[in-house]
């Protein structure tokens, strides 16, 4: 498929292609990619992160590398929010099923995910991304990492003995 897009006079085409990434098979041969891209999708899924995971490890070209980010459960919010007694959770959502997040993970899920898959974690990233009211400056500078708001990780696909995907 292609799309245009136009934006401040210039225009520019792409090519992308069109699949659901927890039930089909990616349409991309076997080590395709130096590189994937996989940024706040993940809590999005409905079954489960395992066949998408699966997926990009056969697209990703040995030692190539996954690049996952996606909000974190334990962020200060939401903890504040059990603390209230309240749900972290989004409510649903009129956009449907894919609007909402409908699973949030924790840094270690995470990590226990892409070693489960074959990948190597080599940078990980806990950090606040969104601007905070100067009053909260204190808690913002005492909180743990563990408490940030969004979890950012750069995998590289680990290859046994010369054997992948």
């Amino acid at each position: 498929m292609y799309q245009k897009i136009s934006k401040a006079g210039e225009e520019h085409e792409f090519q992308y292609a069109h699949f659901n990434v927890e039930t089909d098979k990616f349409p991309y041969e076997n080590d395709s990619f130096e590189c994937v891209l996989f940024c706040d999708i993940i809590e999005h899924l409905l079954i489960n992160p395992n066949l998408a995971l699966l997926e990009i490890r056969r697209i990703v070209q040995s030692n190539g590398y996954l690049i996952l980010t996606t909000p974190n459960v334990t962020r200060l919010g939401n903890v504040i929010k059990l603390l209230k007694g309240k749900n972290i959770y989004d409510g649903y959502s009129p956009f449907g099923i894919y609007g909402r997040h409908n699973r949030e993970y924790t840094l270690n899920e995470l990590l226990d995910l892409l070693q489960m898959h074959q990948f190597d974690p080599t940078e990980i990233i806990v950090k606040n991304i969104y601007p905070h009211p100067w009053k909260s400056l204190i808690v913002q500078a005492l909180r743990p990492k563990a408490w940030h708001e969004h979890i950012f990780l750069l995998a590289q696909k680990t290859v046994i003995n010369g054997v992948g995907p």
